[in-house]
């Protein structure tokens, strides 16, 4: 089991409008840990929703800003 905060599921309901659940569960947790402050990824629109909610997104082996093309 595992067990996810009230700000990690709200922030996750909002994502979900632009990115699969999957995907939003994970950038919700991101959002809602203080001590996370980056993500890494190679998918596009995960990437514009974390910049959004103000984390880094970090993929190595692409330009800095790929996903805002």
């Amino acid at each position: 089991m595992v067990r996810f905060s009230d700000q990690s599921l709200r922030s996750a309901a909002m994502a979900s409008s632009v990115v699969p659940p999957f995907t939003a569960i994970h950038l919700g947790i991101a959002v809602a840990e203080p001590e996370i402050d980056r993500v890494a990824t190679y998918d596009g629109p995960l990437a514009r929703v974390a910049v959004i909610y103000g984390l880094e997104v970090v993929s190595p082996g692409r330009p800095g800003t790929w996903w805002d093309v």
